[in-house]
């Protein structure tokens, strides 16, 4: 705990590399963008209704609603909001995301009326304080959400925007490890995207109550039967996290989304739009589609989605998509396209081969891409790194055209809006007050006309 404690501390803004702000601001575009394309999921819906209901001060905005909730529970809306899409961004071996980090941050920083500069600090350092325990304690491989939508990086990162002394800090996340949480196997149901509302509302709340003065065991991580026993796959490992915090910074791990599924289909999804755009054949050409994985890979793949959500997980329905010469894109995750009978029709031609020689390979590819025309032809693609996925790191026009996407799916901001939005969250190091990005996310004529609606 002393190395967290002092890492977080003291590492100062003016101790970030320059690629790793610059890197940082665009990856809050492409989280705000997400965001953005949430506000009208179902399960967004649902949750907005159900929080506001309990009213509270007006503290922070909630993106689409045109209104102010207690901070906590803005961020509990904004980070579902943003992991409905499924463009959240995560980091590899890490196996975590920064897509809770990122809105949680927004939404306490427009309570705050914190500068962009403390803003970007206090994501770089969350986000490695939880990257750092996912690579390290392996909780990933116990089935444990803990350290990729839990509440561990977003308590670090309140910790810096609330200006908090060693010991609150200390306290904070001490707290936390107590209210972090959330399973793999909540995939694909909505559950998976609130636990992401779940650890950016507790993870702020463990900081606020530090402040106020809850105590809590300071040696909670390191004690027999505590926190790392809980989680990790091995105590030997504790020695190396603390070690971890003095090295380089995760941030530039992380890859940026650009389809709105799970990760590991990205590179899928990159693989086959090449195929058909090199070879520009069209559905009724197309045999038959082979898709060559690991063993484990089946068991998020669902075949027939009978849900969005399900949908935002199945290999073969995104390779409906692109062999039907569909964009892949926010609607290609819709209930439109799940009941479309061309898409089920296409997934018949969609076989998915399962190789047990791969063994338990989790999230590595590459994956084999095999697809027969009927003139005989058969074009293949090992799909290995997606575009957007480090070194491949898209552009900020790539991320700017993500936004525009997620903003169009919305439909509640305007093009004035979205301009000046990409303005400032482009130049977030120089914003004294983020709070006049969150207003552009959160007030519009079209957002408060749905709400009076």
């Amino acid at each position: 705990m002393d190395n967290l404690v002092r890492f977080l501390t003291q590492t100062r803004y003016e101790d970030l590399p320059t690629e790793v702000v610059d890197y940082t601001k665009l990856l809050c575009l492409s989280q705000l963008a997400a965001v953005v394309g949430g506000v009208n999921m179902k399960a967004s819906k649902i949750v907005f209704d159900q929080v506001q209901t309990a009213g509270g001060a007006g503290e922070a905005g909630v993106a689409g609603y045109n209104c102010k909730l207690p901070v906590a529970q803005a961020a509990f809306c904004n980070a579902v909001f943003a992991h409905t899409t499924e463009l959240e961004d995560d980091a590899f071996p890490d196996r975590t995301t920064i897509g809770t980090i990122i809105p949680a941050m927004f939404t306490l920083g427009d309570a705050l009326k914190s500068s962009g500069p403390a803003l970007i600090q206090s994501i770089v350092l969350g986000f490695d304080i939880q990257a750092k325990m996912a690579l390290i304690s392996r909780a990933g491989y116990k089935g444990s959400m803990a350290f990729s939508t839990g509440g561990w990086g977003t308590a670090a990162s309140a910790t810096r925007l609330l200006g908090l002394d060693a010991d609150q800090t200390r306290t904070t996340m001490a707290i936390a490890t107590s209210l972090v949480g959330g399973l793999l196997h909540q995939v694909p149901s909505m559950m998976h995207f609130m636990e992401s509302g779940v650890a950016a509302r507790d993870g702020i709340t463990a900081a606020y109550w530090a402040r106020a003065g809850i105590t809590a065991n300071p040696d909670i991580i390191e004690v027999h039967e505590g926190f790392w026993d809980m989680f990790a796959l091995d105590r030997a490992d504790l020695e190396k996290y603390g070690e971890a915090l003095s090295g380089e910074l995760r941030l530039m791990r992380v890859g940026i989304k650009k389809y709105g599924c799970a990760y590991l289909m990205q590179r899928i999804i990159d693989g086959a739009l090449e195929l058909r755009d090199n070879s520009q054949f069209t559905y009724d050409q197309v045999e038959s589609v082979q898709l060559h994985i690991a063993p484990w890979f089946d068991e998020f793949l669902r075949r027939n989605p009978k849900t969005v959500d399900e949908a935002r997980f199945s290999a073969s329905h995104v390779l409906a998509g692109v062999i039907l010469g569909r964009p892949i894109d926010l609607a290609t995750f819709s209930d439109e396209a799940i009941h479309d009978p061309a898409y089920r029709d296409a997934e018949d031609k969609i076989t998915l081969v399962m190789h047990e020689e791969r063994g338990n390979i989790r999230f590595e590819g590459p994956d084999e891409l095999v697809i027969r025309l009927k003139d005989g032809r058969e074009l293949r693609k090992m799909c290995e790194i997606a575009r957007g996925s480090p070194p491949h790191y898209l552009s900020v026009d790539d991320v700017c055209a993500k936004f525009r996407q997620c903003a169009g799916y919305s439909g509640y901001l305007s093009d004035e809006t979205i301009d000046r939005i990409f303005e400032t969250v482009l130049n977030l190091d120089k914003v004294e007050d983020v709070s006049v990005i969150t207003d552009l996310l959160t007030f519009s004529e079209k957002s408060a006309s749905r709400q009076a609606a």
